[in-house]
C-alpha cells in the first residue's frame, strides 16, 4: 500500500543515495520523531505560521546538519533517516522564542550557525559515549549553556518571560496550542498543521500526539496553582505531546506506556523549573529514559515468563502454510500476538528450534525503530512484506528480498515502519549489546 508521502516523493531505490533536499525535509520531520518528507513540509509550514524568522532559522539548521554529519564521517542509513537534523533544528527554533532576533541581526545569524555546528558535533560525541538513546540531550546542553551566557554576551538579548493571570480555561485551544508549542510556536494553526503532518506519516503517532496534548492539558489544569492562561497557550501540554510520541515509538508501540510518559512528563515540569532551568523539552528526555530503564529492570528481574526460547514455537511437526502471506501479515499487524524483541520492534515467531538453530519470524518495526548491529552466523533471508527497511547497505521498499551470508553485519531499521519476514539458518550474534 502506497503511503501519502510516496505520491510526492517516490521511494528511493536500494543503493541510491537519498537526495539532499529530502534529507533536509526528513530532518525537519524528526522534530516529531518521523522520517517523512511530507511531514517535514508540514513542520516547516507550522513553523512559518508561528514565526517566519523561526522557519528561516529552521531551514538553515536543516540544511547545515546533514552536511555537518557528512564532514564528521557519517554516511549510510542513519543519515538517510534525517535523524541528524533533530537536535540542530530544535536549537534553531528555540532561539527566536527566547531571544530577540531580526532579519538584519547578523549577530544572531552567526549565533545560529555556531549553535548548530556545536550541536552537530555534540550529537556525534554523545552517541559514541552514551550506551542509551540521547534523544534531545544535545539540544538541552547547548540551549542551557547559551541561555546562561546571555547576560554576559551583548548579542544575546533574552525575551522577558511573561507572567499570565487568567481565569478561563479553553480546552480545545489549549490542546492545539500544546501541539504547536512542540515547535516553540504560539499559534494554534501550527498545532493543527503539526497534527496533520503526523497523521499523514503514521496515524497512530498522530493519535498518540493528540492524546499527549489532552493529557498534558488536563493534568496541568488539575493543579489549581497553575495559571489557566499558561495552560491555554500550551506551555504545560507540549511535553506530553513529545513524550507520548517518543515513548510510543521507542518502547514497543505500547499505548499505555505513551500515556504514562505524557503523565510523568507533565508532572515533572515544575521540578525542572524549581532548580532554575528553562524546562523546554527536558521532561521528554528524563521521562523517556525512565521508562526505558524501567523496561530494562522489568526484563532483567521481574519478567516471570519462561526464559530462553521456551515461549517461542519450536520446530513445527507439520508444514506451515500461508495461503496469502501479505494478507496474513496485515491481519497480524493489529493483533496482540507479538512479543517484545527490541525497542520499537516486536516479533511473531513462526518457529524456533532454540540452541542457536534455524528459526523464522515476522518482525514489526515502528517508524524510526532500529535493531542493534549483529553478525550473521548463518544465512539470513529477509523479505519486506510492507513498509520500508534500511541498513548500512541501502534502502529496501516493500517486495525487496535480501540474503545476508555468514560473517556479514548490519543494523537494520525502518523509517516509516514495516513488517518483514526473516528466516535464519542460525541465530545471529548481537555485537553492540555485548
Amino acid at each position: 500500500m502506497r503511503q501519502p508521502v510516496d505520491y510526492l516523493f517516490p521511494p528511493v531505490e536500494p543503493g541510491v543515495n537519498v537526495p539532499y533536499y529530502r534529507l533536509v525535509l526528513r530532518g525537519c520531520s524528526q522534530l516529531c520523531f518521523q522520517s517523512n518528507e511530507l511531514t517535514g513540509l508540514f513542520v516547516v509550514a507550522a513553523a512559518l505560521v508561528g514565526s517566519p524568522i523561526a522557519a528561516a532559522y529552521l531551514l538553515v539548521a536543516a540544511v547545515v546538519a546533514p552536511a555537518g554529519r557528512m564532514l564528521l564521517g557519517q554516511r549510510g542509513a542513519v543519515l538517510a533517516t534525517g535523524l541528524p537534523g533533530l537536535n540542530p533544528c530544535l536549537i534553531a527554533l528555540s532561539l527566536p522564542s527566547f531571544f530577540h532576533t531580526g532579519w538584519t541581526d547578523i549577530g544572531m545569524w552567526v549565533t545560529l550557525v555556531v549553535c548548530v555546528a556545536v550541536t552537530v558535533v555534540l550529537v556525534r560525541v554523545l552517541v559514541a559515549v552514551l550506551p542509551f538513546p540521547i534523544l534531545t540531550l544535545p539540544f538541552l546542553i547547548v540551549f542551557w549553556t547559551v541561555y546562561a551566557l546571555a547576560p554576559h554576551l551583548s548579542v544575546l538579548r533574552r525575551i522577558p518571560l511573561e507572567t499570565f493571570h487568567g481565569t478561563t480555561f479553553h480546552p480545545v485551544g489549549a490542546v492545539l496550542h500544546s501541539l504547536g508549542q512542540a515547535l516553540f510556536s504560539t499559534s494554534a494553526w501550527s498545532g493543527l498543521l503539526l497534527l496533520c503532518g503526523l497523521l499523514l506519516s503514521n496515524w497512530r503517532h498522530g493519535v498518540v500526539a493528540l492524546l499527549g496534548a489532552v493529557i498534558g492539558t488536563l493534568v496541568s489544569y488539575y493543579y489549581r496553582d497553575v495559571d489557566p492562561t499558561s495552560v491555554n497557550l500550551g506551555l504545560y501540554g507540549f511535553n506530553g505531546v513529545l513524550t507520548a510520541v517518543a515513548v510510543y515509538a521507542m518502547c514497543g508501540a505500547k499505548l499505555r506506556l505513551a500515556i504514562l510518559g505524557a503523565l510523568v512528563a507533565t508532572i515533572m515540569m515544575p521540578a525542572i523549573s524549581d532548580i532554575g532551568l528553562q524546562t523546554v523539552c527536558a521532561p521528554l528526555v528524563f521521562t523517556t529514559w525512565l521508562i526505558l530503564a524501567l523496561g530494562w529492570v522489568e526484563r532483567r528481574w521481574f519478567d516471570e515468563s519462561p526464559k530462553g526460547n521456551a515461549s517461542m514455537p519450536t520446530t513445527p511437526g507439520e508444514p506451515i502454510m500461508f495461503s496469502n502471506l501479505l494478507a496474513q501479515a496485515k491481519a497480524l499487524r493489529n493483533s496482540g500476538d507479538w512479543q517484545p524483541f527490541r525497542p520499537g520492534v516486536t516479533a511473531h515467531w513462526l518457529y524456533n528450534e532454540g540452541n542457536g538453530g534455524p528459526s523464522a519470524v515476522l518482525l514489526r518495526y515502528e517508524a524510526g525503530a532500529r535493531v542493534p548491529e549483529h553478525e550473521h552466523v548463518g544465512y539470513e533471508h529477509v523479505f519486506v512484506l510492507e513498509g520500508d527497511e534500511f541498513d548500512e547497505n541501502g534502502s529496501y521498499p516493500a517486495g525487496s528480498f535480501t540474503v545476508n551470508p555468514p560473517g556479514t553485519r548490519h543494523s537494520p531499521g525502518s523509517t516509516g515502519g514495516c513488517i518483514a519476514l526473516l528466516i535464519y539458518e542460525k541465530q545471529v550474534r548481537f555485537v553492540s549489546e555485548q
